[in-house]
């Protein structure tokens, strides 16, 4: 790749990349947290500014309510407010909605929730599906299904969880923002050789956010997403920072 055609790492910066949401950051860093300076970056469409790391909740429904309940008042008191779930992250919604209502901090939180169409495939299209099965029922439903278990009217950032629910569920996600039921609007995928499509999906649709893995080890988003992430003004979420995750990630399980 020539120098001229190289995306630096200042440029994705200043475009907006969101380091952490959707990255789980390890439970014991986040309890043990160093008091250090709050870093905040900017949403590029709006400008406002948010945490550049946040927690993942992929595995909360796995942990004791009492100990999600610890780590997101934790998470506050450091000054956190990005709580990356999802629909299908079993038992994670349920956790932290009766979590966030009774230490009172849903209004200092900027929620993020993921939705499928009925019967969308994982990224990439083939098997397994995912540990989390198959979604049942309908993007609106599986919307208010999120609302319900967050115990929250409104959700700061909702976005599609795999390209396969896209073309289907954008058009939702784009009412439910003019709405006012939902802030942002974003897309998601992890998986290296969808990136093309989701950044034809980026130049469609009026996102503000997507997701994809990002990481020392991993740079590959760089090359079709983040050029059209800083043309767009879209701002980008690491998945996966610490690499890919399990014994192969920066910090290992």
């Amino acid at each position: 790749m020539s120098h001229q055609s190289r995306i630096h790492r200042r440029d994705v910066l200043q475009a907006g990349l969101l380091a952490g949401i959707g990255a789980a950051l390890p439970a014991r860093l986040l309890a043990a947290g160093a008091q250090l300076p709050l870093i905040t970056k900017a949403i590029p469409s709006t400008g406002e500014r948010i945490p550049v790391i946040g927690i993942g909740t992929d595995s909360f429904g796995d942990i004791d309510p009492n100990t999600v309940r610890d780590l997101l008042k934790r998470m506050g008191e450091m000054g956190g407010a990005v709580v990356d779930t999802a629909g299908l992250y079993q038992g994670s919604e349920e956790r932290i909605g009766p979590a966030l209502t009774e230490l009172k901090l849903r209004s200092k939180m900027f929620l993020v929730s993921k939705a499928n169409s009925a019967g969308a495939t994982n990224d990439p299209p083939k098997p397994p599906v995912s540990r989390h099965g198959v979604e049942s029922i309908t993007g609106i439903d599986s919307f208010n299904r999120s609302l319900q278990r967050l115990q929250t009217d409104k959700i700061d950032l909702m976005m599609t969880h795999w390209m396969s629910s896209v073309e289907t569920l954008m058009p939702v996600l784009i009412d439910l923002k003019k709405q006012g039921k939902v802030r942002y609007i974003g897309m998601t995928t992890v998986s290296p050789q969808l990136y093309p499509q989701i950044a034809d999906h980026m130049r469609k649709y009026p996102v503000d956010f997507v997701q994809v893995a990002y990481s020392l080890d991993d740079h590959s988003a760089e090359k079709e997403v983040f050029e059209v992430a800083m043309q767009k003004k879209i701002a980008i979420s690491a998945a996966k920072p610490f690499g890919g995750g399990g014994d192969t990630g920066l910090f290992g399980k």
